[in-house]
């Protein structure tokens, strides 16, 4: 009975409860529009390869002109986007047009995402965006993990990348 017990409880911090619910919901909600090949591939974590220009990134509504620009500032504009800038432009736009955070933040974004998010690919992961005093930071962390911080630090943010990848996916089509 003891072994039980601890494989429940591993269980349920690999698979939070809410996010197999949204999951589950997803699902639903999607099977009647997608074959289950479809939907097996919006919900696995790769893509494979997709290169897109910028005029086709805006075509097909993927991001906005205001991302791109703000790309173009932090000196990363590219003929050609690979599903890493595209995924990161893609969250970029996300959180920018739903007011979550600062064009200041969306660069810091782009800075942290350009450099470190290859380390999780086809790991699930989270963004993270804390703030003490004012002052915003972003981090990238494997999905799950615990941190603490002095009183002074608030999250403002935390979100996990798989739900921008699928999205994302969807959109790709």
């Amino acid at each position: 009975m003891v072994h039980s017990e601890i494989v429940l409880y591993r269980t349920r911090d690999l698979f939070p409860k809410q996010q197999i619910l949204l999951r589950i919901d997803k699902i639903l909600n999607m099977k009647d529009g997608l074959s289950l090949d479809e939907l097996a591939d919006v919900f696995s974590p790769t893509l494979g390869e997709v290169e897109m220009s910028a005029q086709l990134l805006l075509e097909r509504n993927i991001v906005s002109q205001i991302s791109l620009d703000l790309l173009k500032e932090a000196g990363r504009e590219q003929s050609l986007y690979a599903l890493e800038q595209i995924m990161m432009l893609y969250v970029l736009d996300k959180l920018l047009m739903s007011g979550d955070i600062t064009r200041q933040e969306g660069a810091l974004l782009i800075e942290v995402m350009s450099e470190h998010y290859y380390r999780f690919t086809g790991k699930p992961s989270e963004l993270v965006l804390i703030r003490k005093m004012g002052v915003p930071s972003f981090m990238l962390v494997t999905a799950g993990t615990e941190f603490y911080f002095d009183n002074g630090v608030k999250v403002v943010l935390r979100k996990p990348m798989g739900t921008f990848m699928e999205e994302l996916k969807l959109k790709l089509g």
